[in-house]
């Protein structure tokens, strides 16, 4: 009779351990409202400085000859921009550091320039007209 209770008692337990499992684990696993709030206050804030950058770029003088050269709206690219996906911003954003580096260096000449640039502002625009 004493190892039966024994028994009883330690299945209750069990029991009781394995029903409060998933509650004890998923507690764990929350995160806390702050950290969720000052996670999508550094995504907003990311976002924006890519969006900036990029538009910076765009606003550059030898970006809006070139625009300018191949008959290209400035205004619409810098204003589609924003309507871009994380993952195209983010590859438009190592586009326009690659092109930087690049003139910087010397190691494009004005004609390319003045083609890259043009494929980028059509490739924002295409972008757009695809999304919509």
């Amino acid at each position: 009779m004493f190892r039966s209770k024994i028994k009883s008692t330690i299945s209750i337990v069990l029991t009781i351990a394995i029903g409060l499992m998933p509650c004890l684990l998923a507690q764990s696993q929350v995160v806390a409202p702050q950290e969720l709030r000052q996670a999508v206050i550094d995504s907003a804030k990311a976002r924006r400085q890519k969006i900036e950058r990029i538009q910076g770029f765009f606003s550059s003088e030898p970006v809006r000859k070139a625009m300018a050269s191949a008959d290209l709206n400035l205004q619409y690219v810098q204003n589609a921009v924003p309507f871009l996906s994380a993952k195209e911003l983010g590859q438009l954003e190592a586009r326009v550091n690659q092109i930087e580096e690049d003139i910087v260096g010397g190691a494009l000449t004005n004609q390319e320039i003045t083609y890259i640039l043009i494929a980028l502002a059509t490739a924002v625009i295409v972008l757009i007209i695809v999304d919509d």
